[in-house]
């Protein structure tokens, strides 16, 4: 190899490495550096911004369309190893993600050990009668979906968990408030604006993701979500906790990470329950007396904020196993802690 390829080779694994490293927020932003030719001669230049952005969007582009392609030839690989399964009844996932397919196939209704469905990524939009006899059938995926207003779900008595991910979404599918059995609904990376008030009619609903929406809280009543135990709402532009979520008295899972949030109300101690809370990658200044009263509390996540003191009063917090207060202001911790 010619010492100008090692060169640019060396320079351009550089590249990737600094273009890599600058579109982490929490790492210093570096400026990325090219081998640049003119006639014989080369010299190191500082790619604009622009041009590392354009860089980065071709290779997500390019990496995007190469997953798709290796995603459809494994679809199809997974279709012809169903059909040819003489055992339909020891399946307990179905994967028909990226699959060419409008329908799912009839020897569905003889995998009577199924348990997961996944129709991510797929155009299927009728599903048939035959799902109705399935009892394992707990899960289902669709995700990514080609059009999921059009989706056909009749009445599936034991779906606990759906996945509606990544559907542009600022509605709730109809199908969803026939699903009388659902405990787990995932909605990040949709368009909603608040939590969907159909999702309400769920009375066994639990859990709830709706992390990456532009929720605005601040107006919303949430006493009919009374029945959750887990709230993920992270990355949503959240900029102060609203006080209507203090009704959710039976929460023991919350996350607010990648926010916006500077303050923690005191009525914080309401959510007696928590035993998991998490506030990642915020403005945080203080924390409140409030707080320490959480005291089922066994994981706390204060990473990356602006926290300059932890209270004595987190002896309170007995049951506190693991916290994070990493990269923060904090330059001593008070003596009562792990007492």
């Amino acid at each position: 190899m010619k010492i100008e390829q090692i060169i640019t080779l060396t320079i351009l694994v550089l590249g990737i490495s600094f273009i890599s490293h600058s579109q982490n927020k929490n790492l210093p932003n570096t400026d990325t550096t090219y081998l640049h030719q003119s006639k014989n001669y080369y010299f190191l230049k500082t790619m604009s911004q622009a041009q590392k952005d354009s860089s980065f969007d071709v290779y997500r582009s390019a990496m995007t369309l190469e997953r798709n392609i290796l995603n459809k030839a494994n679809a199809e690989q997974r279709l012809k190893d169903y059909q040819v399964n003489s055992r339909k009844d020891t399946l307990k996932t179905l994967d028909y993600s990226f699959a060419s397919i409008v329908e799912l196939p009839k020897y569905i209704a003889k995998c009577s050990n199924l348990r997961t469905l996944n129709l991510s990524n797929s155009q299927v939009i009728k599903l048939p009668r035959s799902l109705r006899s399935l009892d394992s059938l707990t899960g289902l995926r669709l995700d990514n979906h080609f059009n999921i207003y059009k989706v056909k779900l009749k009445k599936l008595k034991n779906i606990k968990e759906i996945n509606l991910m990544n559907n542009n979404m600022s509605k709730l599918p109809k199908f969803v408030k026939r699903i009388k059995s659902l405990e787990e609904i995932h909605l990040s990376k949709n368009d909603f604006k608040n939590i969907p008030p159909r999702l309400s009619k769920n009375r066994k609903l639990t859990i709830l993701k709706i992390n990456e929406n532009p929720l605005d809280l601040s107006t919303q009543k949430l006493k009919k979500f009374r029945a959750l135990k887990k709230l993920r709402l992270n990355k949503c532009g959240i900029t102060n906790i609203p006080e209507s979520i203090m009704v959710l008295e039976n929460l023991e899972d919350l996350q607010f990470s990648e926010n916006q949030i500077q303050s923690i109300p005191e009525s914080i101690s309401k959510l007696s329950k928590l035993q998991s809370i998490s506030f990642y990658n915020n403005r945080i200044k203080t924390i409140p007396s409030s707080f320490y009263d959480l005291q089922n509390l066994h994981t706390v996540d204060f990473y990356y904020n602006e926290i300059e003191k932890i209270s004595p009063l987190i002896a309170k917090l007995t049951d506190l196993k693991i916290m994070y207060f990493s990269n923060n202001r904090i330059y001593s911790l008070p003596d009562e802690l792990g007492k």
